[in-house]
């Protein structure tokens, strides 16, 4: 029992050493490989309680073009379904937006710290499906987004972020804008040459 307690006591320290000693690697020519996600269910409140689910998903890959900031591409990849209460069913319509474009970010703390802080801006255009009982269109979309926020390192190679931020998106056929606030969890991995 004693030599249990001993062996999971030096596996913590190793483990907070390891922890608290990592930092990132946000040099020049470092690649960095990962996205993030976001899910909301929401209720409108007006007379008619539209409900709304939507997942998102935005992979992206970068490059640290120098130390601490890295430009790259980035999908945008969106699944949005609302459901309309009438007095008999519930009508649904499923909009999908599949965007691609480009993203740049900077960290602002020192690089050797094991907690950043990342601000990062982002365009992308692509395209919205909606289908439902509506009749099927298609539309073009443009979106910007900026966010800001923490990560922290796992290791030297792993980080976790938690971001915040603003996005304003336009879609060409219905000729109508959409802004907001979003968060996102992400996982990035920063690869070195």
């Amino acid at each position: 029992m004693l030599a249990t307690m001993k062996k999971q006591l030096v596996l913590s320290l190793a483990f907070c050493l390891l922890f608290f000693f990592t930092k990132a690697q946000l040099d020049k020519k470092t690649w960095l490989v990962g996205g993030n996600f976001s899910f909301s269910a929401s209720t409108n409140s007006s007379t008619n309680h539209v409900r709304t689910n939507l997942f998102q998903i935005a992979p992206n890959v970068g490059y640290f073009l120098w130390d601490k900031l890295v430009a790259g591409i980035k999908l945008d990849i969106t699944l949005q379904r609302d459901g309309y209460p009438t007095s008999t069913t519930t009508l649904h319509v499923n909009n999908n937006h599949f965007l691609y474009g480009l993203f740049t970010r900077y960290y602002l703390l020192n690089k050797e710290k094991q907690v950043n802080v990342l601000v990062e801006g982002n365009y992308a255009f692509g395209s919205n499906k909606a289908s439902g009982y509506y009749p099927i269109s298609d539309a073009k979309i443009n979106k910007y987004s900026f966010f800001a926020g923490p990560v922290i390192y796992l290791n030297s190679n792993v980080g976790v972020e938690m971001v915040v931020g603003y996005f304003n998106y336009r879609d060409t056929k219905a000729e109508a804008t959409t802004s907001g606030f979003q968060t996102n969890i992400g996982l990035q991995i920063h690869l070195m040459k």
